[in-house]
């Protein structure tokens, strides 16, 4: 008997660096968000009897596998385990069916269990594996492959990774070879999640406050982003302001992002300062240095109004958006403002006692103004 061959296949896992910002405040993410758990798949090749097939694992957010090969039939007996190997290699000595199982552990087990036929003669099959824009071959007893992406494209590689250009519905065909003798086999592919996020995101700083926008856009529901910065202050939402409440300081502030392939991060430092050294002037690339928002009267009372009178130094169509302390938005609605002085007002019936941020947005420029709301006497 052959000796059972192993692939070792070495798994760089990426740590993420956690260190103090000037002020001594360590990031950590918020207690409610989980790593979401692994999703196991494998494909494999040289499925022929006399061949030594391997099994190549592609799985999504896995940290470590467990492999099992057993037999099939009304007395299954287990032919191969291992605990530790990403990818394995196997010799079957007859033909027949055979379960073949991987687990994939994350803090989270997910296992994946496939029947493999060992045969002479070849059969074509596939699944796709979204993610990582990768195909999974699970063809039987073949030794060449030619692909049909649906697109206009083609390959003939065993295990293709193909980037669809854009979101809808594939007919892929795939066509097996063992010598002269083929299969074909023809499935349609949906694509709605691309790839993984990313973590980038551009932190515009205004003194003590910051706004924060994540850069990653998807038409996909099922996305979150989640925000630290240093202070104990959380924050979720594709953009969000946060309002620092310490002396000058420099803060690490760090970016979560989930989608359905999994996590990405993004990090940076931002430098704040208190309103009591910088005037309260918008920042320095935007055309706002005649624009003056103000507030009155300010604190106003929870069950009153925001009034609010804007100069613009053009006819504009603005944005206005309140957020909390928290960085929560509370309220978001367009104004058409003409040149000159403009007054506008927004209900404060909705929000409780507290501090406030007024922000009014026309293109990448905008301009804030903090408030308070206290309780009426």
């Amino acid at each position: 008997m052959k000796k059972i061959k192993h692939i070792y296949v070495f798994l760089f896992l990426v740590s993420t660096l956690s260190f103090f910002a000037q002020n001594k405040k360590l990031y950590t993410l918020p207690p409610h968000v989980e790593n979401l758990p692994p999703t196991a798949d494998f494909s494999w090749i040289n499925s022929c009897l006399g061949d030594t097939t391997c099994f190549i694992n592609q799985t999504l957010r896995g940290n470590t596998y467990t492999w099992t090969i057993s037999s099939t039939g009304s007395h299954p007996h287990t032919l191969f385990s291992s605990n530790n190997d990403s990818s394995i290699c196997y010799y079957f000595t007859f033909s027949g069916t055979y379960s073949v199982s991987l687990t994939a552990y994350n803090n989270h087990y997910n296992t994946m269990t496939k029947i493999i036929t060992i045969d002479t003669f070849p059969k074509a099959n596939f699944n796709f594996i979204r993610c990582k824009n990768s195909f999974v071959n699970t063809s039987l007893c073949s030794s060449y492959f030619y692909w049909d992406f649906g697109d206009g494209t083609h390959s003939t590689n065993s295990l293709p990774i193909h980037q669809y250009p854009d979101t809808g519905s594939y007919n892929v065909t795939l066509i097996a070879y063992k010598g002269n003798v083929s299969d074909t086999m023809k499935s349609q592919i949906h694509i709605y999640v691309p790839s993984y996020a990313n973590g980038n995101f551009i932190p515009t700083i205004s003194h003590d406050t910051l706004r924060v926008y994540a850069t990653y856009t998807t038409t996909s529901t099922n996305v979150s982003y989640n925000w630290a910065f240093a202070d104990g202050g959380y924050a979720t939402g594709q953009d969000t302001i946060h309002i620092y409440k310490d002396s000058t300081a420099t803060y690490l502030v760090e970016l979560l992002i989930q989608n359905a392939c999994g996590n990405a991060y993004g990090i940076d430092t931002v430098k704040i300062i208190k309103d009591s050294i910088i005037p309260n002037v918008p920042p320095s690339n935007l055309d706002f240095s005649h624009s003056i928002l103000t507030i009155a009267p300010n604190p106003v009372s929870n069950n009153s109004y925001v009034d609010a009178f804007f100069n613009s130094y053009n006819d504009n169509i603005y944005l206005a958006q309140i957020y909390n302390a928290l960085g929560e938005k509370m309220f978001e609605e367009n104004f058409a403002f003409q040149s000159g002085i403009n007054e506008f007002k927004i209900s404060t019936a909705n929000l409780s006692s507290g501090l406030y941020i007024l922000t009014l947005q026309a293109g990448n420029s905008y301009i804030r103004q903090k408030f308070y709301i206290i309780d009426k006497p």
